[in-house]
């Protein structure tokens, strides 16, 4: 099972303008551990550690399959807008990033990978 971090997931301060440039680090739940994120259901092609949102804050697809983990979000000049931890694939759909293991989230959707 695989993790979908929506297209064009986005991320907003308080005044409502997007984070250019965010930097989104994924890793084992617990830890500072990287883990490795993908661009594809397929888990094939990995990205790049941060993943890293265009000028818009946008980010592109982001496919997770270690279970459970830990994401964390800073701004491009490196300072910490959220860390959510202890996400289980299997209870995972997306609502900000405001987030613990047993609240639902929007933007995330889960998919079964073979």
């Amino acid at each position: 099972m695989a993790v979908l971090f929506t297209p064009n997931f986005q991320r907003s301060d308080a005044n409502g303008n997007p984070y250019s440039g965010a930097k989104l680090y994924f890793y084992a739940s617990g830890t500072t551990t990287p883990i490795t994120v993908y661009q594809d259901a397929g888990l094939t092609t990995p990205h790049a550690s941060p993943v890293v949102a265009d000028a818009s804050g946008a980010f592109a697809e982001i496919f997770v399959n270690t279970d459970p983990f830990k994401f964390v979000l800073n701004t491009s000049a490196g300072v910490l807008i959220e860390s959510v931890d202890a996400i289980p694939l299997n209870t995972v759909t997306f609502d900000g990033l405001k987030a613990s293991a047993t609240t639902s989230y929007t933007g995330v959707v889960e998919l079964a990978t073979t």
